[in-house]
């Protein structure tokens, strides 16, 4: 399977305003403090620096587009979040890797993949309202699901304090006063899910 015709128009055009005339591109990286463990988790605040050819470019955005895709068909059939946990590291496993067609692509990292088919999605989909929102309506269903489920408590501290994000664990005591209210909030606003979880 290819990008659907308009995406791929997208992604082409985009390619050829690039600087670089040969097939590669050269794209700023925060890939070097990341490894192949599947607890990885990127803010994708930098882009990625290696050298793609155009088929790797491809590959990578077909995949990264599966993996939303699942995910979206997962949700439309009423899958909760922690019945996705299940499947959430098969779906990775799949998609989250490039076809390794070239040797190069084989040796990519799936920390790597994922850096680059999301970048390239940004990218793909940044046309129009629509399209923006679906892919950050799935990309961030895919980072919940992957903070939740793949990191560890000291991960999750770990990535909290590296990314700078304030972040203050409350004891059980001030949980047990605000549970109810919180219940009441995440009830109305349709998030029986997480209410149940409380």
């Amino acid at each position: 399977p290819s990008l659907p015709l308009s995406l791929k128009q997208s992604v082409m055009a985009w390619v050829s305003t690039a600087r670089k005339p040969s097939t590669a591109l050269a794209l700023e990286s925060s890939l070097s403090h990341q490894n192949a463990s599947s607890s990885f988790l990127s803010m994708y605040s930098n882009l990625p620096s290696s050298d793609i050819a155009l088929e790797e470019f491809e590959s990578l955005a077909v995949n990264r587009l599966r993996l939303l895709k699942a995910l979206e068909h997962a949700k439309s059939k009423g899958r909760r979040d922690d019945e996705l946990k299940s499947t959430l590291k098969t779906l990775m496993d799949r998609h989250m890797t490039a076809d390794a067609s070239t040797e190069r692509e084989s040796a990519m990292t799936m920390a790597q993949c994922d850096d680059f088919g999301h970048h390239i999605l940004r990218i793909a989909y940044s046309r129009n309202e629509e399209l923006r929102k679906w892919l950050v309506t799935h990309e961030t269903l895919l980072f919940k699901l992957r903070f939740r489920h793949t990191l560890s408590p000291s991960e999750r501290e770990r990535f909290l304090a590296t990314n700078e994000l304030p972040y203050e664990p409350c004891s059980n005591a001030e949980l047990d006063d605000v549970r109810d209210d919180l219940v009441q909030l995440l009830e109305s606003t349709g998030k029986k899910e997480e209410a149940a979880i409380l």
